[in-house]
């Protein structure tokens, strides 16, 4: 899959792409960078040329495995992190943030 967008916030078209085993091709930006990282599941590159090219040499099970490794709990608890930073009460008993942390 090729994504040229430079803009893209997080890259939840991405992770989508690599969850069906698709790799990625990219722009090194943010939204590529948060989900396709260092992994062998995308290649990014100013030259998309060149990023498409490589990323025909990615096996499909090497993007399905890093996708897996993604979670929305994990996000969520990133999420919830940030927001404890701003109100340090919002992980008090009873809190979103406590009743995800119990069950890890």
């Amino acid at each position: 899959m090729v994504f040229p967008s430079r803009t893209d916030t997080f890259g939840l078209v991405i992770l989508e792409s690599l969850a069906c085993g698709t790799p990625v091709a990219a722009y090194p930006v943010a939204g590529p960078i948060d989900v396709i990282g260092n992994s062998a599941a995308g290649v990014m590159h100013e030259d998309l040329r060149v990023a498409c090219m490589e990323a025909l040499k990615i096996s499909r099970t090497a993007a399905r495995a890093h996708a897996e490794t993604f979670s929305w709990t994990d996000a969520s608890l990133q999420f919830l992190s940030a927001l404890q930073q701003i109100n340090p009460q919002a992980a008090g008993e009873g809190s979103p943030v406590q009743a995800l942390t119990v069950g890890k």
